[in-house]
């Protein structure tokens, strides 16, 4: 992608018309206990989240609030409106809606990619790229440790 790149998933979202059987399902799924979960009293819609790997992935479950609604995977990128330019325009994609500004100072939007299925995008807002990035450093630090101890 010439405008959008350096994409990286950084959380799923899962709408449910009632949140709490959908916490309990993902919980035993994940092996985790269901408040492990943490409500986010800053997010615009009903929202639930936990990390789901050391790389700082989020599974969030969160209010349905349209019916058409459907599981979607969020991608950091440096900068939105360029990647939904380059994605619409040159590869297919349909935008849905956004981009949309978060509480946090995120910016969001949804696309659907050639094939209908959604994508969602996202430009974090700096603490949130900081977190996003010390996670990475992280993660990345654990599996050379990992490897090093197989070595």
């Amino acid at each position: 992608m010439s405008n959008g790149t350096g994409s990286q998933l950084v959380f799923c979202n899962v709408p449910a018309r009632d949140t709490s059987p959908l916490l309990k399902f993902y919980a035993t799924m994940l092996g985790i206990d269901p408040g492990t979960f943490v409500h986010n009293k800053h997010s615009p819609v009903d929202q639930y989240e936990t990390p789901v790997t050391a790389s700082g992935i989020d599974l969030l479950i969160t209010r349905r609030y349209d019916n058409r609604e459907v599981t979607t995977t969020y991608w950091a990128v440096p900068d939105i409106k360029a990647a939904i330019q380059e994605l619409t325009e040159n590869q297919g994609g349909e935008l849905v809606s956004g981009p949309t500004n978060m509480p946090d100072g995120s910016v969001t939007a949804a696309l659907l990619d050639p094939e209908g299925n959604y994508v969602g995008l996202v430009q974090l807002a700096d603490h949130a790229r900081d977190e996003v990035r010390g996670a990475l450093e992280g993660e990345a630090a654990a599996q050379a440790e990992v490897h090093l101890a197989r070595v």
